[in-house]
């Protein structure tokens, strides 16, 4: 009798604890995200350089992305460790960035309520929150912003603000990747 309410309990405990749970669409695997956005960047190189826009490291950020987050002190660090060769030759600093623009993104699009999004589909392309972080770091966030919000019509004024700030708004990088791309990052076989 005993196995039996135990084996009943057992069966139901999953059920007692996800009762009134519900699911938090800003959780995701950083890890998985960083690795997919890394193959995508660099393939995973820490030294790479892009020869065409001067993109760093293993995920590929401008020197203009560094400098502004070093000016704003969103990383601990100096002018002389963020010089490219030290940036290059350091691992745990490129990290730093990376995860603190993920933190900023995500702050973005939590503010904008763009988890209430995640699983419709915006032009054949099924949002995830992965896809708006990979794609903010590829074009930035109004980009993301931009593409959410004008083609899902949540906001419709929004595309008047950003028709003021067309050099903002980009839909594919410079080297030609579009945002589609990033947004799919976690359907790609990586």
């Amino acid at each position: 009798m005993n196995k039996i309410i135990t084996i009943l309990l057992m069966g139901l405990l999953p059920l007692l604890f996800s009762a009134g749970v519900s699911h938090n669409p800003y959780n995701y695997d950083t890890i998985e995200l960083k690795r997919r956005i890394a193959i995508l960047e660099s393939n995973g190189n820490w030294r790479a350089v892009n020869v065409k826009s001067g993109a760093l490291g293993k995920y590929q950020f401008l020197p203009s992305t560094l400098e502004s987050m070093r000016k704003r002190r969103l990383i601990d660090t100096t002018e002389k460790n963020l010089c490219k060769m030290n940036f290059l030759a350091d691992t745990v600093l490129q990290e730093a960035y990376m995860d603190k623009l993920l933190s900023m993104n995500l702050d973005k699009i939590k503010k904008n309520r763009y988890g209430e999004l995640v699983g419709q589909e915006i032009d054949g392309v099924t949002v995830t929150l992965e896809g708006m972080l990979a794609a903010s770091h590829l074009l930035g966030f109004y980009s993301v912003d931009w593409y959410v919000s004008c083609l899902k019509d949540i906001n419709p004024g929004l595309r008047n603000r950003f028709d003021k700030y067309p050099d903002r708004v980009l839909m594919e990088d410079g080297m030609g990747t579009p945002i589609t791309k990033y947004l799919r990052i976690m359907e790609l076989n990586l």
